[in-house]
């Protein structure tokens, strides 16, 4: 047991002692009357049928029954539930525009109407955010402040008419002054929609909005009507319609004025939207501005909540006080002549009556208990480390309790520790609770978010794996609760970026192509250069081999010119050849030497070696037999043949 405000206790050590001594020093005040009044003889017979018991009973109730109501406010709670808590949350005010203009029909069924009717349906997309309604005109008031009571607000909505405030016209600056002193000083998101047909007659509502812009409170506003001036209706007390005429009695028209509403929403980093004629303006304003908020800054996280029992004392008191009421002060017959059955009953009073204290002895507050509340309250003073230490040791306490391994990874995540809060949320997932395997999906993506974010700058492919698995996580989450804003906007958020840099590593995959192909091609071009510079020195080889032949090919040419010659010269009647010729072989052949011609008077002989290499003989033999030619040493005719064979000379 545990109680919420343990000073009150105190009292206990105060209001019963002093409610005794005041009975105490009444009975004594009694006692001393009534001897003042009669003889002590006299006195005791008057006295025969007061009951001191009956007495005491009383005045013991009377004190049992105050100590009941100071533990009452003491709040006593004994056992808990878990509940989903906001660090952050949203505060919206709505300040709708009650001048008789808003009266218009321009929107059906009137503008004002629509606006109760548009702001009500918005009321149903809203969960867990506080809303509040100010009426304005020519001054403003606070209709309904910040509540979470969505049902409270609906009665202060219908409430809303022209007439509502005394002072008409229409004044933005006392609308926004009167929003900012109901916004608490707290780390919460500040809106306010304005929703008006924009006759601003006070002209210093822009100037005011400059001014709450630097506190953090946002404007949206939105307006209501058409551009087209049209009258104001007005049904007087007999139920007659009428119009709204000025001091000269002409009709006074009304417009929608934008001008100045879109101006204060600027200032304060808003935007106009018109309401429309179904209420889709302030669709629009929840869609891109509220829902636009992360919805990581919107912490949230499991707490347990103690149940409250004061109402079990608040009962025993007034019970005790009852029976008091009903117990008096005189001796009944059975105790004026008492037997075995009024014994019996005056003994069970007794022991009634001793163990009626019983009913105040409180059990002490358990371990586990203090662990979890000193884990809450330093997560909530954003002391993680000693978060995490407190939580573990509810995990070690009460290991089957899942609920713990969630908050254990809620107070890792802060740390950022996203993969040890991966696996304690992972443990908490097999709960059987629904809602907090909901909560604990959500979670989980959130983690697997921030893992990817850290691996996108090292390893782009396992963010893409983290993020695949955030968006699987998301998808858990609207499945076991459809309609979580926060998932959803989680989900498409992480959707984009995953389509972002699957795209990136495709373009990049691409460029990764393209560079191996260009560092090919000038691999190629530089083997090609390489080829050019070595060219020159081939080039200037095969030139030298082709020399060599042509001078080979020239030495077998002026070889054969040399064999051919006498014959020539036999031919032409030479008189040299009738000179004997000394034989002279010629290695390799059988060849006979040529006469070298005498030199003449006055000239010198030059005088060239007759003999060829043996290539080249062997080059000369082969020519010649590829005519088959055998030439005959002796004077045979063609057709006659020779005797012996070795008349003739194989060549």
């Amino acid at each position: 047991m545990t109680f919420a405000n343990q000073p009150i206790l105190l009292l206990l050590l105060v209001i019963p002692p002093l409610i005794a001594l005041l009975m105490w020093r009444t009975h004594f005040l009694r006692i001393r009357l009534l001897n003042t009044f009669a003889s002590s003889k006299l006195g005791s017979s008057l006295i025969e049928s007061f009951s001191p018991t009956r007495q005491k009973t009383k005045s013991t109730l009377i004190l049992l029954a105050s100590a009941a109501l100071i533990v009452a406010l003491a709040r006593p709670q004994w056992g808990s539930e878990w509940r989903e808590t906001r660090t952050r949350g949203i505060d919206i005010l709505f300040a709708v525009d009650a001048s008789r203009s808003m009266l218009a029909e321009d929107i059906s069924p009137n503008r004002l109407e629509r606006s109760r009717l548009a702001i009500l349906d918005l009321l149903e997309k809203i969960d867990g955010d506080r809303v509040g309604l100010i009426a304005f005109s020519g001054s403003a008031f606070l209709q309904c402040p910040l509540t979470l009571d969505y049902d409270a607000f609906r009665q202060s909505l219908d409430v809303v008419k022209p007439g509502l405030l005394s002072r008409g016209g229409t004044n933005f600056a006392a609308a926004i002054k009167e929003a900012e002193s109901t916004f608490e000083d707290k780390d919460n998101f500040k809106f306010l929609i304005l929703i008006s047909d924009g006759e601003d007659l006070a002209e210093s509502g822009l100037q005011e909005a400059r001014r709450v812009a630097g506190n953090g409170v946002r404007i949206f506003t939105v307006g209501v009507g058409g551009s087209e001036p049209v009258p104001i209706p007005l049904r007087t007390h007999r139920g007659r319609m009428e119009y709204v005429r000025d001091n000269a009695g002409r009709i006074v028209r009304t417009s929608l004025d934008e001008t100045t509403m879109r101006a204060i929403s600027e200032a304060t980093d808003g935007f106009f939207v018109p309401l429309g004629p179904t209420g889709e303006g302030l669709n629009e304003v929840y869609e891109a501005g509220l829902s636009a908020i992360p919805r990581q800054e919107l912490d949230s996280r499991l707490e347990r909540i103690p149940l409250e029992r004061f109402q079990l004392f608040l009962a025993l008191a007034i019970l005790l006080l009852v029976m008091e009421s009903i117990i008096g002060n005189r001796k009944s017959n059975r105790e004026l002549h008492p037997g075995k059955g009024g014994a019996a009953l005056a003994r069970g009073s007794k022991a009634v009556l001793l163990l009626a204290p019983l009913l105040l002895i409180t059990q002490p507050q358990s371990a586990d208990a203090q662990s979890n509340a000193l884990g809450l309250e330093t997560y909530g003073s954003e002391s993680f480390e000693e978060a995490e230490a407190a939580f573990r040791q509810d995990l070690e306490d009460d290991p089957d309790d899942l609920r713990h391994n969630y908050n254990l990874g809620n107070a890792l995540y802060k740390q950022e520790k996203y993969e040890d809060a991966v696996r304690s949320f992972n443990q908490a997932l097999k709960t059987i609770d629904l809602d907090l395997q909901a909560t604990t999906f959500y979670n989980l993506g959130n983690s697997r978010f921030q893992l990817g974010k850290q691996a996108m700058m090292t390893n782009p492919e396992d963010a893409i794996g983290f993020w695949e698995q955030a968006l699987k996580d998301y998808a858990n989450t609207l499945e076991l609760r459809p309609k979580d804003p926060e998932a959803q906007h989680n989900y498409d958020v992480v959707e984009d970026l995953l389509d972002q840099l699957q795209q990136q590593q495709q373009q990049q995959q691409q460029q990764n192509q393209n560079q191996q192909q260009e560092n090919q091609d000038q691999q190629d071009q530089d083997q090609q250069q390489q080829q050019q510079n070595q060219d020159p020195q081939q080039q200037d080889q095969q030139q030298q081999d082709q020399q060599q032949q042509q001078d080979q090919q020239n030495q077998q040419q002026q070889s054969q010119q040399q064999q051919q010659s006498p014959e020539n010269q036999e031919q032409q009647g030479n008189p040299q050849n009738d000179r004997p010729l000394s034989e002279r072989e010629i290695e390799g052949t059988n060849e006979q030497p040529q006469e070298q011609p005498q030199p003449q008077e006055g000239q010198q002989m030059e005088v060239r070696p007759l003999q060829m290499s043996t290539q080249e003989a062997q080059e000369l033999l082969e020519a010649l037999k590829q005519g088959e030619k055998k030439l005959p040493i002796t004077g045979y005719g063609d057709e006659v043949e020779p005797e012996d064979p070795r008349d003739f000379k194989d060549w």
